[in-house]
């Protein structure tokens, strides 16, 4: 077991700030709230991705949104909280909203300053591939995490 605070310090010291947490979200969601609400006490703000992302698709012509929906995402992330809490975002494995999963979309916008806790819903493969999904859908992602923090929600301690 490793602590939770252990990770965010480790993650702090990383190129990309997106401490990734792969977890089940039908079987973890009691764990995941009780992490929430452990960083929510330490002036950590969570944010629903899915709510989020269908509200900025609302503005965005259907035939312009694969060119335009990381544009605005990258807006919106430059508005959020300096500690935030990534939830929700299984809407970004869509193909049809061209991003590439929650993962990609997020990685490159924490660098600087902001740090953040992506609950990547997706199961570990190997030392460092998460893989989402089935190969026989077309949302099937395998990701690789060498470049962040990442830890199963298993191995956390909420400490």
């Amino acid at each position: 077991m490793v602590k939770l605070t252990e990770l965010i310090e480790e993650s702090k010291q990383q190129h990309y700030h997106l401490l990734t947490i792969i977890a089940d979200f039908d079987i973890h969601r009691e764990k995941i709230n009780e992490i929430v609400n452990f960083l929510r006490n330490k002036n950590w703000k969570e944010y629903n991705v899915e709510k989020e992302v269908l509200r900025i698709i609302e503005d965005i012509p259907e035939n312009k949104l694969k060119t335009k929906i990381n544009t605005e995402i990258k807006k919106w992330m430059k508005s959020i909280n300096e500690n935030s809490i990534l939830l929700n975002s299984n809407i970004l494995y869509n193909s049809e909203l061209g991003t590439q999963g929650p993962f990609a979309t997020f990685k490159y916008l924490f660098r600087d300053d902001k740090e953040s806790i992506l609950f990547l819903d997706a199961k570990l493969r190997g030392s460092d591939t998460a893989y989402y999904s089935t190969p026989d859908r077309p949302d099937y992602k395998e990701i690789k995490l060498d470049e962040v923090v990442f830890e199963n929600i298993d191995e956390i301690e909420i400490a």
